[in-house]
């Protein structure tokens, strides 16, 4: 039997980065008015493309957007490769808009190439640049609002928390205690756990990253167990929540520490543990490492977590096997995303290996904030289905999962990604 399915936290994580807003207004002649696109959402009315990302909330939501679009993020950090050639802004001040880590130059359906006439001022054209900004500003602006639509309510979260009960999961991880600026999916953390009904027969968790975020989560008062996360690089840990591995397993210690001696469930997740978005292959070995140094704080549970979803079921039968040999009978959990078509294999896996617990979000909604092209982790529904089918006991029930994210979806004004909510369940649909 396998002893639960988590549900994951009920939105969309998707994009996040704080900017830097020291941007100057470039000098070239242009009619004013061609920078202030009227738009039906009055956050854009008359905002300059220069003043764009002096919101914390809107830094996010333009993150998202581009995140969501690769030839419009591709666009955009030419033009803030073109803007730093000609000194109007630093060459490092968005490293986001990195032109070769978003997968090349910008295609050639777009009509100007900014840089087109060489690098360097005498042959750079200014008012090409000008306008293809306009244009791009105007593409910006869309997927911007496109974004900001995908966000679900606070009332729609705790909608889907109670489908979620309904369907008989009872360990659930109810939102993420990050910054609100950076990721505004989450700056409702406080009031969804507000509005979590209070029962003895389930589990609460909340995502945290930092201390910071174990006091957000401590303050609720309506969490049983708090989620710490830390990273297996250096390079993801920075660019997902500051610190590098060595800072990061030192925090999750601290809170573990302060955890265990206020009565609060602990567990860590050991993020990018099968693969980083920007150091590519890790180490077993340093993450095994890195597990043994947190068993020592005596976490209710260790996970692993394919956040990219780049594993495949040998890797996940080889990495949970050698960390049940060096943890010894701490539980252990699995975290997949299948962005590779390759999580419920994956999932597969780590039963046969004796992993006790499988994340799971309704819908395979979801992602991470911090890594391109990532998508959403295994879907609940299809889990389920596979543990049905194999007879496995679990205590979820496959037909409310299924209307839950028929709701979802509905919710969302699109589809979602599960596979079974296409073709239902065998036999009976």
């Amino acid at each position: 039997m396998i002893r639960r399915v988590v549900a994951a936290a009920p939105l969309l994580l998707l994009a996040a980065c704080t900017l830097t807003p020291d941007y100057e207004r470039p000098a070239l002649d242009v009619p004013a008015e061609y920078y202030e696109p009227a738009a039906t959402d009055p956050s854009f009315a008359n905002v300059p493309w220069w003043e764009l990302f002096e919101d914390e909330a809107m830094d996010a939501l333009v993150k998202t957007a581009l995140e969501n679009n690769r030839d419009l993020g591709i666009a955009v950090a030419r033009v803030n490769e073109a803007r730093a050639l000609l000194g109007i802004v630093r060459a490092d001040q968005y490293p986001f808009l990195d032109v070769e880590a978003r997968g090349g130059r910008i295609q050639e359906s777009e009509a100007i190439n900014p840089l087109a006439g060489g690098n360097d001022d005498d042959n750079f054209d200014a008012t090409a640049f000008a306008f293809f900004e306009i244009d791009l500003w105007g593409k910006l602006r869309r997927a911007t609002e496109a974004a900001r639509a995908e966000l679900l309510a606070t009332e729609a979260k705790l909608d889907l928390i109670d489908r979620a009960l309904a369907a008989g999961c009872r360990r659930i991880e109810a939102t993420s205690f990050v910054h609100p600026g950076k990721v505004p999916q989450m700056a409702d953390a406080e009031a969804v756990c507000a509005g979590l009904p209070q029962r003895g027969d389930v589990t609460y968790t909340g995502l945290i990253l930092n201390w910071r975020g174990y006091e957000r989560a401590r303050a609720t008062e309506r969490l049983q167990e708090v989620g710490v996360v830390i990273p297996a690089t250096d390079t993801f840990g920075a660019r997902n929540q500051g610190m590098s591995v060595d800072e990061g397993a030192a925090e999750a210690a601290k809170i573990l520490a302060h955890a265990r001696g206020a009565g609060m469930r602990a567990q860590v997740t050991v993020s990018v543990a099968f693969g980083c978005p920007f150091e590519g292959e890790v180490e077993l070995d340093r993450v095994i490492e890195v597990c043994k140094r947190l068993a020592d704080e005596a976490p209710v549970e260790l996970a692993l977590a394919d956040t990219i979803g780049v594993a495949v079921p040998s890797q996940v039968l080889e990495a949970f096997g050698r960390l049940r040999e060096a943890v010894g009978e701490i539980p252990l959990r699995a975290h997949f995303h299948d962005t590779r078509n390759t999580g419920i294999a994956n999932a597969f896996a780590a039963l046969q290996v004796g992993v006790e617990t499988l994340d799971a979000s309704i819908g395979g909604i979801g992602g991470c904030p911090f890594a391109p092209d990532a998508t959403g982790n295994i879907a609940t529904e299809d889990l389920v289905y596979m543990l049905d089918r194999m007879r496995i006991e679990h205590g979820v029930d496959l037909g409310t999962l299924l209307e839950a994210a028929d709701w979802l979806a509905g919710e969302l004004g699109k589809p979602v990604p599960s596979m079974l909510s296409r073709a239902g369940g065998f036999p009976g649909g």
